[in-house]
């Protein structure tokens, strides 16, 4: 056992569970005061805690897997050999973050299922993908 936590010490799975915590307890506390200012159904409220809660643990076994350092992003193999990452890589996970994030599926629901068909229209037939409210 104290293997165990001397590995995830050494790999900082603590800190990263620990600023996961903090980070979405923040994220909840901000949510929590802007989304009645915006008229945000609760379920969005009950939708972010649940992506937050499944996020927890895929934070921790990214944080077992890898180490972000200044040379780029590091992995060990099972023997213990560090493997580096260009930064090239950092922004394709960055983009790929921002492409799956939380909030933007929560614009897609709730665009999606709000969305009156009878009174959309698209702004340029044919021409835009863009969806206006009249």
């Amino acid at each position: 056992m104290a293997r165990l936590l001397a590995e995830l010490k050494r790999r900082n799975v603590f800190k990263v569970a620990t600023i996961y915590i903090v980070v979405s307890w923040l994220v909840l506390q901000v949510a929590s005061t802007i989304f009645p200012a915006f008229e945000i159904p609760m379920w969005a409220s009950r939708l972010l805690v649940v992506l937050l809660a499944l996020g927890f643990p895929v934070a921790l076994i990214l944080a077992w897997a890898f180490d972000l350092t200044p040379e780029g992003i590091e992995w060990e193999s099972a023997q213990g050999e560090k493997h580096v990452h260009t930064h090239a890589w950092d922004w394709v996970l960055a983009v790929l973050h921002c492409w799956l994030s939380p909030s933007d599926w929560l614009w897609v629901a709730k665009s999606g299922s709000g969305a009156n068909p009878a009174r959309a229209r698209w702004s340029k037939p044919g021409k835009s993908r863009i969806l206006r409210m009249q």
